[in-house]
């Protein structure tokens, strides 16, 4: 057995202190003074709200039901804003599926840009065609020191953009909005793919112009951005390029897509439910913004949301209350005795003795039957018994002889 005995150094005093201790749930909560207390009380909380400790079932429902209104409010709030709202960029000639649309809990989608744009709907997932089509686009720029200026395209698998460039400054090649905001915010070299091309200028037969050709790999948006870190002969860097792109579409085959606004700047897509159907938009090649805004917005399919975050969590909830209760009820018959059932066997000084009474015991008893008792032997005496005075003088004798040995 382990004493434990608290004291400071050097004390004589051999009293030994108390340790407070103290247990919450099924943790053990050790320490004293205002320290132990704040645990002690923490460790409580944690386990009242996980129900981890004693408490009335009433308690348990309450906290069931707390816990059921709050996860469905939170999680229909998340679903509901993260389908919402929807914001994209995109270029001329840029093919695009808008991406968070669900056909559960939005029963349609306005799409509104900073430029006309063609809308499609698809009654299925959208196909890549085979086929490429060319576009060419030329753009200029004048950079000072530490400036930098990106172009931007949506390219969906197997198309192919060349870039021919004039003029000094970095090339970075990046892919993904999520690599162009690293990039902005410092993190050139893990950002940009392949690293940083150094173009030059073109003219008198000297430099040629730095061709570079990307190949999509995936459905992504592809960037070229040029930076500006020399400063030639006190002026700015002017940067020309010329883009070839050879792109691939979506492909709508026997009757799978609809037009649904032809260079429209507001339209509204309606959607079926439980359905394949996505929507996708096309960016004319005559508009010559350089970035355009698209916005997708969800209107919510109200029964749905009632169904999943409404009417299911009632479920759940009643089934655990249910369950919370027939628990209850079964522990309370093994172990509630009635009073009227209970006695007291023995009531002494030291310890109180009590019993239970089983009724639902029953102990039958009957007669012997005539061959029972007839098969017990009547005892035999072989002699008669002593007449009493005979047994009075025997009884004295036996005295007379204790008497002498004595």
């Amino acid at each position: 057995m382990m004493l434990l005995v608290s004291g400071e150094r050097g004390s004589t005093d051999n009293t030994i202190s108390p340790v407070r201790r103290e247990v919450c749930g099924s943790r053990r909560c050790d320490g004293a003074g205002n320290d132990g207390g704040i645990s002690f009380k923490a460790c409580y909380i944690i386990g009242f709200l996980f129900c981890l400790t004693k408490m009335k079932p009433k308690s348990r429902i309450i906290l069931t039901w707390f816990y059921t209104v709050i996860c469905a409010c939170v999680t229909g709030s998340l679903v509901a804003r993260y389908h919402y709202l929807n914001k994209l960029a995109a270029s001329p000639t840029d093919m695009r599926e808008i991406d968070m649309v669900s056909t559960t809990f939005c029963e349609s989608v306005t799409v509104t840009s900073s430029s006309p744009i063609t809308v499609y709907k698809f009654y299925s997932v959208p196909e890549i065609g085979n086929t490429y089509t060319d576009f060419y686009r030329r753009v200029s720029t004048n950079l000072e020191r530490d400036e930098y200026q990106y172009w931007g395209f949506y390219l969906l698998k197997g198309s192919i953009i060349t870039a021919r460039v004039c003029g000094r400054a970095y090339l970075y090649r990046i892919v993904g909005k999520d690599k162009l905001n690293q990039w902005i915010g410092g993190s050139h070299r893990d950002s940009s793919d392949g690293g940083p091309i150094l173009t030059n200028y073109c003219g008198s037969g000297i430099y040629q112009p730095i061709i570079v050709n990307v190949t999509a790999t995936k459905s992504e948006q592809y960037y070229f951005l040029f930076l500006n870190t020399v400063l030639i002969n006190g002026q700015r860097t002017n940067v020309k390029v010329d883009f070839v792109l050879q792109r691939k579409f979506y492909m709508g085959r026997n009757n799978v897509s609809t037009i649904v606004c032809m260079e429209s700047s507001n339209c509204t897509v309606p959607l079926s439910a439980q359905s394949s159907e996505t929507v996708v938009f096309y960016v004319p090649d005559h508009v010559r913004t350089d970035e355009i805004q698209v916005i997708s917005r969800c209107k919510p399919r109200v029964y749905m949301y009632i169904l999943v975050f409404g009417i299911l969590p009632f479920l759940i909830g009643t089934l655990i209350t249910c369950a919370i209760v027939k628990f209850t009820r079964k522990r309370n018959t093994e172990t509630d005795r009635p009073g009227r059932s209970i006695f007291t066997v023995s009531d002494n000084e030291d310890e109180t003795l009590q019993g239970y009474i089983n009724e639902n015991f029953q102990l039958q008893l009957s007669p012997p039957s005539y061959a029972e008792v007839q098969s017990l032997s009547s005892p035999s005496y072989s002699e008669a018994p002593p007449s009493y005075d005979e047994a009075v003088s025997n009884n004295q004798g036996k005295e007379m002889v204790e008497t002498r040995s004595n």
